[in-house]
């Protein structure tokens, strides 16, 4: 996924990647809304280089605040990491999982 720099508007290989140019990292939910509203899941080639330009030259993006907010709600019950933070459950399972499994042996012998 390209995405871009909400600071800055360089472009980026991902939402919650720290910008290689400027250094800033959306961790923030309402920053990682923002810079997903910013990328080309969101956008065409068109618009992320109009997106781009407008930010380089430190003019304000029209975001639209209410989807801002609906999408930094939602990213606000998932942490940041892999498709949102299905991998810190995908592992916090396994190692759950893997904790029963040790039990299990203990106990049965």
């Amino acid at each position: 996924m390209i995405a871009l720099c909400i600071n800055c508007g360089n472009r980026k290989s991902g939402v919650v990647v720290r910008c290689p140019r400027c250094g800033f990292q959306p961790l923030d939910p309402t920053d990682r809304a923002r810079a997903l509203l910013l990328s080309d899941r969101e956008l065409d080639e068109a618009l992320l280089e109009e997106a781009e330009r407008s930010l380089a030259e430190h003019r304000p993006w029209p975001y639209d605040e209410r989807r801002v907010a609906e999408l930094a709600h939602r990213l606000a019950l998932d942490p940041p990491g892999l498709v949102g933070g299905v991998l810190v459950r995908v592992v916090a399972a396994a190692l759950a999982l893997g904790g029963l499994l040790i039990l299990g042996r203990y106990l049965l012998g």
